[in-house]
């Protein structure tokens, strides 16, 4: 596990690690940051989130290009994401309050909200999310690289305030990955491992306890989706559909239309791909000039490290099975 390997690289002598403790970065998010400082005692953990330049769509203003659509209607359609793990409980909760709204709405356009799979149940492109008008986050973890892809497209996203998804957490779970114990369908009270004695976490609740609602409540706001501008929070689903419709009904050149808020999220992604990029220029050259001055370096084959540094050698059944390190 990760703990384990930041483990087993704080005990290893310092001539001996692959870098000094100093130079330590991790990619991360920030709340797999905090994780570390909790359970480590680490401090100058760099934070280097995912930028997903692979994705090579970008929003493209449903609003304003309506008529070249055709006849359909599907790109009235706000998505639900991510594309797997969303709760049948909160899609049929949301989907009778739909039902309710649309039923006191008739004047307009009925609201549609739908899964990413259910529109999209083989292969779909980039291009294909990104003429959709928002996507609804109902997450299943705190960090999903959907997320991370649907912001790099710029679409505008709607996402529980954190108070709703800690409640929702605590009914029905939904957060079924957030720790390690939930996945395997036993969540716990508290963490097999104590909070580290010299933690430079500034959170003060267990990380791994999932039944308190302020422990909840304080990691989950670390989450990528209340941590990035311009997502727009609801506090339940009726709230959600009075601000998709407000959202939608508003002309492109409204400061807080759709398209408005999609110009703000690409004005932050270019900024973001600015500071990323100088955030690998320092990390680069600090391993390189650490590795400079280094007596001995360690081979570039995993298995001879592993026996150079821990006098482990992985066998054939290691990589199905938990391994665990002793060092001295």
């Amino acid at each position: 596990s990760l703990l384990m390997t930041l483990s087993l690289f704080l005990r290893c002598p310092s001539d001996e690690s692959p870098l000094s403790l100093s130079y330590l970065s991790i990619l991360c998010v920030l709340s797999l940051q905090e994780y570390m400082k909790y359970f480590t005692g680490l401090g100058d953990i760099v934070l280097l989130p995912s930028y997903c330049g692979y994705v090579n769509a970008s929003y493209s203003h449903p609003l304003l290009d309506k008529e070249q659509k055709g006849g359909g209607e599907g790109w009235r359609t706000v998505l639900i994401a991510p594309g797997r793990g969303v709760s049948g409980d909160l899609l049929a909760s949301l989907s009778a309050a739909l039902h309710q709204f649309n039923s006191h709405h008739t004047q307009r356009h009925p609201l549609r909200v739908s899964s990413i799979r259910e529109l999209y149940p083989g292969h779909y492109e980039y291009a294909e999310l990104a003429r959709h008008p928002a996507a609804v986050l109902l997450p299943y973890q705190l960090s999903v690289m959907t997320f991370f892809e649907l912001y790099r497209m710029n679409i505008p996203l709607f996402a529980p305030s954190p108070q709703l998804l800690a409640r929702w957490h605590l009914d029905l779970r939904v957060l079924n990955e957030r720790t390690w114990m939930s996945v395997r369908g036993e969540p716990a009270a508290r963490s097999q491992l104590p909070r580290h004695p010299n933690s430079t976490s500034r959170l003060l609740s267990d990380p791994n306890d999932e039944f308190s609602y302020d422990a909840v409540l304080e990691w989950i706001s670390l989450a990528d989706f209340y941590v990035w501008p311009h997502i727009t929070q609801f506090n339940s689903f009726e709230d959600l559909c009075n601000k998709l419709a407000e959202k939608l009904s508003l002309p492109s050149s409204d400061s807080e239309s759709l398209v408005a808020v999609s110009e703000r999220m690409k004005e932050f992604n270019r900024q973001e791909l600015k500071r990323i990029r100088l955030q690998w220029l320092v990390i680069l050259s600090k391993i390189r000039a650490q590795q400079s001055h280094k007596k001995r370096h360690l081979p570039i084959d995993i298995n001879e490290a592993l026996v150079q540094s821990y006098g482990y050698k992985l066998s054939d059944n290691d990589c199905g099975e938990q391994i665990n390190v002793g060092v001295d």
